[in-house]
């Protein structure tokens, strides 16, 4: 059984979800400080961070990449630790069990991608969550609901009529139409 020491994943931070205009221009120092203030650890490029199951220590790094639509955040976690720690809690497991061989191979191949499965849904979730947490006041809902003027597109800042639901510029939703009437059932 074969586990992947280093998994790759993507969080978008693209238009129309993210206005990029808004986005300070030192991201990349603002990431490092928001890692750093969520406390992990820095260690060769890498942060270090215990956020897995039983506390297993794991490293990611994270670079910035721009795509013709805004940004894409690419964070790398390396799992050494928690792939050994796994096969070892399972051979461990599995040897206090006193089982037959084929059920204790069964055994250990079952508990060992259980355990490694939520380890990284734990992992990739949590530094996810930070990010989606990091960049929340530059998302066009949010500046849609923090904003007065109603003329105006939160979003693009373009003028609208009133009667307009929908900018023509960048095709957020506005308001709720008011000549539109519920269904009556």
């Amino acid at each position: 059984m074969a586990f992947p020491y280093q998994i790759k994943q993507v969080f978008k931070l693209t238009q129309p979800e993210y206005r990029i205009e808004t986005l300070p221009l030192s991201l990349d120092s603002m990431l490092s400080k928001a890692i750093s203030d969520k406390g992990y650890e820095t260690k060769d490029n890498w942060y270090v961070g215990k956020q897995a199951l039983f506390n297993v220590p794991f490293r990611f790094n994270i670079e910035l990449q721009k795509v013709a639509d805004g940004f894409h955040i690419i964070y790398h976690l390396q799992l050494n630790n928690l792939v050994n720690g796994t096969l070892i809690l399972s051979l461990i497991i599995g040897l206090l069990a006193r089982m037959q061989f084929s059920y204790f191979m069964m055994f250990v191949a079952i508990v060992s991608m259980a355990f490694y499965t939520l380890s990284v849904l734990i992992m990739s979730g949590g530094i996810n969550s930070m990010l989606k947490g990091l960049f929340k006041a530059y998302s066009v809902e949010e500046l849609a609901m923090n904003y007065d003027a109603e003329n105006q597109c939160p979003a693009c800042g373009h003028v609208l009529e009133p009667q307009q639901t929908d900018c023509p510029e960048c095709g957020l939703r506005v308001k709720q139409n008011r000549f539109t009437k519920p269904l009556q059932l």
